[in-house]
C-alpha cells in the first residue's frame, strides 16, 4: 500500500465516525479454526447502498472445545452494518448470534473435528470496506477497501492476515457497469435487459485485506502478456488518456520482479483507477490507484512498482501479525528502490534512499518507535515511515552488508519458503542468516527492535601526511559501519570504511597529499544522522 498525506487525514476522520472495528491477535483462532474458502454471492443496485450477500465458507474445525466464530460488522446507530438473515450448514438451519461484531455459531455440533461448509445470508448498507459513492466524474462506483481489518464490514471473514483462504466472487449489478476482482473471470452474461453478472475466482490462498472488487463504467485496455502474465488497465473514460498512459510502465516493472524474486504468484494483473481511501492499495491481481494519482503526467512509476512488489511480498509472503507490517511495506519500498536502480541508474536510487532517510529522521524526532512495535494500539499508527522507508532502509543496510548476490539469494529463499503463507520477522532473518553464514541477531536487534538511529557528529583534521577522522556518536553507542571518501589536492580519493563500536572513534589514514574534502557515506549505505 502506499498513501499520501491527505489520505492519513481520511484514516483518521473515518477510523473516529466509523463502526469500532477489533483487532484480534494472529493465533486467537488460528490454532482452533483456518479457514480454506470464502464465496461471496454480493448483489448490488443504484436505487440505494444496501448490498444482498450470500455467502459460503468452508473452514477446519479442529478444537471442538472452542466456539467458531466469524467477524461481520452489525448495523450501527448511523444505521450502516449488516443484519444476518440466516446462517445453515447442508441446509440445515443453526442458531447464531450476533453480536460485537461477531456471529458466534452456537447451534454448531459436531463429534470430531471436521471441514465444514457454512451458508450466511445478510444484507444491509456497509459502514465502511465496500465504498459506495462517486468518483470525481460524479458517477457512481462500488470498491472493496478492506485494509486492514476492514473486510468484516461486508462479508463475515477471520479478518486477519494470518488467516488465508481462497476466494470466488459472483456479482450481480447494473448493466453500465463492468466489474473486476480477484482472479480469473470464469464467466459474464447478461441477466436481463438492465442487469449483468461477473464471476471471478482465485484458487489462490489470499489474507482478507487484498480480496476485492471494483465496479464501475470502467474503459478496459487489455495490454496482452508480460513475463507470461495477462496484464490489463482498467480506468474511468473521462480520464483514460492521461490514466493509461500512466499505467503502462507496468509492462516495464513486471519483468523486473519476476527476474529478482520469482514467477508472478496470481492469475492476473489488473491496474484499476479507483475511488477509495488510499494513493494505491495492491489487492491480489487488481490493484487499485488513487483516481488523482493517475493524472497523465507520468509521476506514477514509483507508485505502481510499489503496488506491484506487494504482489509477492505483503499478498503472497504475508506478515504474520501486524507488528511485522515491515515484511509488506518495507519490502514494497525497497524493491520500488531496486526498480529505480535498474530503469533509471543509481544516482536516482541514492537520491530516493537521501530523502527517505530525511523522513525517517524528521519522523523520529515526533514518534520514536521501532519498527517492529508490538504495543502498537490502532493498526493503522503503523502506517508511518518506520515500517515504509526504514523498513526499506534496513534492507538497503542488509543488502550492502550481505553482498549483491547473498542478498538477493535470500530473498529468493525467503519468498520461496513462505510464498502464500505467512511470516515473522525472525523467519526472515533466519533465512538471510542461513545464506550470510553468520549471526544477523545483532544486526536485526538493532535496527528493527529498538527505536534508534545513529546520530553522529563527524569532523576531520589533515595534514601532508595523515587525515584524523573523529566519529562521535550523540546516543548511546552503536554498532555500524561508513564510508568515507577522503578528497585530497593532487586528485586522487582515498576511500576508507570505518567500523564503528564506541561512542567515539578516531582513526587516522596516511596521505600523500592535502585533503580537499571529506564525503561522508558517499554510496548512501547508512542510516544516520549528522549534528554540528
Amino acid at each position: 500500500m502506499k498513501f499520501q498525506l491527505r489520505h492519513l487525514v481520511s484514516i483518521i476522520i473515518a477510523f473516529v465516525s466509523s463502526a469500532a472495528v477489533p483487532v484480534f491477535a494472529a493465533d486467537e483462532r488460528k490454532a482452533w479454526m483456518d479457514v480454506q474458502s470464502y464465496a461471496v454471492e454480493v448483489q448490488l443496485n443504484d436505487s440505494s447502498d444496501k448490498i444482498v450477500v450470500k455467502e459460503t465458507v468452508v473452514f477446519d474445525w479442529k478444537d471442538l472445545k472452542k466456539t467458531p466464530y466469524f467477524d461481520l460488522i452489525q448495523v450501527q446507530k448511523n444505521g450502516k452494518g449488516m443484519v444476518v438473515k440466516s446462517v445453515s450448514e447442508k441446509g440445515r438451519s443453526l442458531q447464531f448470534i450476533h453480536d460485537q461484531n461477531r456471529i458466534l455459531l452456537t447451534g454448531l455440533q459436531f463429534t470430531s473435528t471436521s471441514t465444514i461448509e457454512l451458508e450466511f445470508r445478510f444484507e444491509g448498507i456497509p459502514a465502511d470496506g465496500l465504498i459506495i459513492g462517486k468518483n470525481k466524474f460524479e458517477n457512481r462506483t462500488f470498491f472493496g477497501d478492506n485494509w486492514p481489518n476492514r473486510a468484516q464490514n461486508w462479508f463475515a471473514c477471520v479478518d486477519h492476515p494470518a488467516d488465508k483462504a481462497t476466494i470466488e466472487w459472483k456479482v450481480s449489478a447494473p448493466m453500465k457497469y463492468k466489474v473486476i476482482a480477484n482472479g480469473q473471470l470464469m464467466d459474464q452474461q447478461l441477466l436481463s435487459t438492465d442487469r449483468t453478472f461477473y464471476h471471478y475466482k482465485s484458487e489462490i490462498p489470499l489474507p482478507t485485506k487484498v480480496m476485492v472488487i471494483g465496479v464501475a463504467a470502467f474503459e478496459v485496455v487489455e495490454l496482452g502478456k508480460s513475463a507470461g502474465v495477462v496484464l490489463s488497465s482498467w480506468v474511468y473514460p473521462e480520464s483514460a488518456e492521461g490514466a493509461i498512459r500512466d499505467l503502462n510502465c507496468a509492462t516495464e516493472i513486471l519483468p523486473f520482479f519476476v527476474n529478482y524474486i520469482a514467477p508472478y504468484p496470481f492469475e492476473k494483473l489488473a491496474n484499476v483507477q479507483s475511488t477509495t481511501r488510499y494513493g494505491g492499495m495492491e489487492n491480489a491481481s487488481c490493484i487499485f490507484y488513487d483516481e488523482n494519482a493517475l493524472n497523465g503526467k507520468g509521476k506514477v512509476t514509483g507508485l505502481v512498482a510499489h503496488e506491484i512488489a506487494h504482489q509477492w511480498f505483503g499478498n503472497s509472503a504475508s506478515e504474520a501479525d501486524w507488528e511485522h507490517i515491515w515484511l509488506s511495506e518495507g519490502f514494497a519500498t525497497y524493491f520500488t528502490h531496486l526498480y529505480t536502480e535498474y530503469a533509471f541508474g543509481k544516482e536516482e536510487m541514492k537520491n530516493g534512499l537521501k530523502a527517505d532517510r530525511n523522513k525517517i529522521i524528521a519522523f523520529q524526532k515526533k514518534y520514536n518507535r521501532p519498527v517492529v512495535d508490538p504495543s502498537y494500539d490502532d493498526i493503522n499508527n503503523l502506517l508511518n515511515p518506520l515500517s515504509y522507508q526504514k523498513g526499506s532502509w534496513f534492507l538497503h543496510m542488509l543488502r550492502h552488508k550481505m553482498g549483491d548476490e547473498k542478498f538477493k539469494e535470500g530473498i529468493r529463499l525467503y519468498y520461496d519458503k513462505y510464498k502464500l503463507s505467512n511470516a515473522t520477522t525472525d523467519q526472515f532473518r533466519e533465512i538471510m542468516e542461513m545464506i550470510h553464514g553468520q549471526s544477523l541477531v545483532q544486526f536485526f536487534n538493532q535496527w528493527l527492535h529498538t527505536e534508534q538511529h545513529p546520530v553522529l557528529k563527524l569532523s576531520y583534521a589533515a595534514n601532508k601526511r595523515n587525515c584524523t577522522i573523529t566519529i562521535e556518536q550523540q546516543t548511546a553507542p552503536l554498532s555500524f559501519s561508513i564510508d568515507v571518501a577522503i578528497k585530497l589536492k593532487n586528485g586522487t580519493v582515498i576511500n576508507k570504511t570505518i567500523d564503528v563500536t564506541k561512542k567515539s572513534e578516531t582513526v587516522v589514514i596516511p596521505v600523500a597529499s592535502g585533503v580537499t574534502k571529506i564525503d561522508w557515506d558517499p554510496e548512501v549505505n547508512l542510516l544516520f544522522e549528522t549534528v554540528d
